[in-house]
């Protein structure tokens, strides 16, 4: 367009100025009539962006909140860390509907344009399917992220509960894990143990509470993918992608589970027979012992 407008301006000194000085100005009037149209489309989507952007710093807000709650062993950083990851989760499910609310008034608008004749009306179709997707994709981030969160805490919440009791099934751990009370399983043992031992009851609480609000998150952002569904002319394999992230996820917490119950039987496995080995050696060292004595004698 540009070149055009070169083109147009070269030829000024021919007899005909004024009819060339016309298609200048009418080229000019043609390009910010478009740029008007286009950043007329774009203005109903700054909310939108907005809400996106604010998602994705919860993704990465959620993914340093992982980070410290495997370096931190103090009660209160872990308790901060899980009201962190609580207003956190709730942040991002009321941005995740904001924007959803958007899209769907942008949908609505974009239908009436359409029955109107608009010009406009494809080049709002057009950047509601990209902001859709847009949407989807940050949102399965954020499931991504939750889920690798969520698996964390199960799994330092299986290692805790072994630590106050040592006998503790993996039905049981199934049931803590399942549990709304998970401190009711050790209700019985609690008489016996002491201050640092109640406080780790305490601490599997805390990681319980917020592995139970990020499964809350993922399964209302699950239902806000059913109804994108209907929003948007979305492609069935997009869906289809999604629905795959959400099970693969769930498939590999409950494999990381298994992974973790089956090495932590092989590790005590291991130290039984470390102790057996050691005592066979300290009875034959012994029986040598007595045997040189014996004979000495």
């Amino acid at each position: 367009m540009q070149s055009r407008l070169d083109d147009l301006k070269a030829s000024g000194d021919s007899p005909n100025d004024k009819k060339v000085e016309t298609k200048v100005e009418m080229v000019k009037l043609e390009i910010e009539r478009g740029k008007s149209e286009v950043d007329e489309s774009l203005a109903p989507f700054a909310a939108v962006m907005a809400g996106i952007q604010k998602i994705e710093k919860h993704v990465e807000t959620i993914n340093l909140l992982k980070q410290r709650s495997k370096q931190e062993v103090k009660d209160d950083a872990q308790r901060k860390i899980m009201e962190d990851l609580e207003r956190t989760m709730i942040a991002s499910k009321r941005e995740a509907r904001t924007v959803k609310s958007e899209l769907d008034r942008i949908a609505a608008e974009n239908a009436k344009l359409e029955d109107q004749g608009s010009t406009t009306a494809q080049i709002r179709k057009n950047l509601l399917n990209t902001h859709a997707r847009h949407f989807q994709e940050v949102v399965i981030e954020y499931q991504t992220a939750g889920d690798a969160f969520r698996e964390s805490l199960k799994e330092r919440i299986a290692r805790q509960a072994r630590i106050v009791k040592e006998d503790i099934t993996e039905d049981q751990i199934e049931e803590l894990m399942n549990s709304p009370s998970p401190g009711a399983i050790f209700q019985s043992a609690v008489v016996r143990l002491d201050d640092r031992m109640i406080d780790v009851v305490h601490e599997i609480e805390d990681r319980h509470k917020g592995m139970l609000a990020i499964e809350q998150g993922v399964k209302e952002i699950q239902e806000l993918f059913q109804d994108m569904a209907c929003l948007v002319d979305l492609q069935q394999e997009t869906l289809d992608v999604i629905e795959k992230n959400v099970l693969d996820a769930s498939k590999n917490t409950k494999e990381g589970e298994k992974n973790m119950i089956k090495a932590e039987k092989h590790s005590k496995n291991a130290r039984k027979a470390q102790c057996w080995i050691l005592f066979i050696i300290a009875v034959v060292a012994i029986l040598i012992v007595v045997f040189v004595i014996l004979v000495k004698h």
